[in-house]
């Protein structure tokens, strides 16, 4: 498997073309055969410039998770301490909302104007609000359906080769560890046709 000389990994708003203003995950290798006269990380190119060995697969780990929860530690916390948080452990409970809380109030400040880099906050909303909608109102907590939601957003990308299949059935085994529904048509809306209504 291919490894990469990686001098930096960060997630930032990107300033350049059309996807200046939306939140974006950078990976910067060391070396560059371009040589820009504008380029402001010249320090990348020297030979003494420090970096970490990543191979093909971490790169593609550190992208998806970092893009699923903005931090790779919280994300690891709800894949390795789901039975920790379940029993409302108060260490574990506290470091969850504080890095929530960061997370979104970081991305509120870079987007007070509503630029878009907002929407990512968003992430399983669109397919929870139509679970809701289907579903009924008060009968399926918001939490479980942007939770549904989430399992499908992974599920459509998995299917458009945006992330792996590996990465899908991760995320999907997280959300059950909570007791989330992951599967395409949620037991509260089958029968009746109902179901054929959602995307799955």
């Amino acid at each position: 498997m291919a490894q990469f000389q990686v001098v930096e990994k960060f997630v930032s708003i990107n300033g350049e073309a059309r996807r200046a203003g939306e939140l974006a995950v950078f990976i910067r290798f060391k070396g560059c055969n371009l040589q820009c006269a504008y380029c402001d990380t010249k320090w990348a190119n020297q030979k003494d410039a420090p970096f970490t060995i990543m191979t093909e697969d971490e790169i593609y780990d550190y992208i998806h998770e970092t893009g699923l929860l903005y931090d790779k530690e919280l994300y690891e916390i709800f894949k390795n301490n789901s039975q920790e948080l379940l029993d409302r452990k108060e260490d574990v409970v506290y470091k969850v909302i504080q890095k929530c809380s960061s997370a979104k109030a970081k991305v509120v400040e870079e987007d007070f104007t509503e630029k878009n880099v907002r929407m990512f906050l968003n992430l399983g909303h669109t397919f929870g609000h139509a679970l809701e909608t289907i579903a009924g109102l008060g009968n399926i907590t918001h939490g479980d359906a942007v939770a549904w939601g989430i399992g499908r957003c992974v599920s459509l990308c998995a299917n458009e080769e945006f992330c792996t299949e590996a990465f899908k059935r991760e995320v999907q085994e997280i959300l059950e560890k909570f007791g989330w529904c992951a599967e395409g048509i949620p037991s509260i809306v089958t029968g009746g046709g109902i179901g054929e209504r959602l995307p799955t």
